[in-house]
């Protein structure tokens, strides 16, 4: 019986830590990336690509002035910006762009959500616990293009 339970306590893990590292989804635009610095020769292909978030610092406050017409006040804070780059490595064809169609992703993000993220620290603890990260830049046809990316460096600046 003690063994019975020990098996599948070791089973339930076992899914458990399997399920937990899933692959991640990260869908952008060309217009969402800064820039994309490229190399490559007969056995390496090498991207990197650097992805700009930037929190919105302006707030309005409406109010009507003293003859009736509506105007606002314009508050700004400190505007601060976060650099994700995310480098494609491709070795001797080891890690090939793939064709995945909408069925075959389970958890995305898009560029939208990764400028509503509350905490950029959130965000990268999230995007780090995914087993694989890919990167879907291109549609082709009912298929998008994704390539397996890590994360490379983490900047910001104001």
């Amino acid at each position: 019986m003690r063994k019975a339970v020990i098996i599948l306590i070791c089973f339930y893990s076992f899914i458990g830590f399997s399920q937990s590292k899933k692959a991640l989804y990260i869908s952008v635009n060309n217009k969402s990336i800064l820039d994309t610095i490229g190399s490559q020769n007969d056995s390496i292909k090498l991207e990197v690509f650097r992805i700009k978030l930037h929190s919105n610092s302006i707030k309005h406050e409406f109010y009507i002035n003293e003859i009736g017409i509506l105007s606002k006040k314009i508050y700004s804070s400190e505007r601060k910006v976060k650099i994700l780059e995310f480098e494609y490595e491709n070795l001797n064809n080891n890690n090939p762009p793939t064709l995945i169609t909408n069925s075959q992703i389970s958890n995305l993000l898009t560029y939208d959500d990764l400028l509503k993220a509350k905490s950029f620290e959130n965000l990268i603890n999230t995007i780090k616990t995914f087993y694989k990260l890919y990167l879907i830049n291109n549609k082709c046809g009912s298929y998008y293009i994704a390539k397996r990316v890590k994360i490379k460096k983490i900047k910001s600046s104001l």
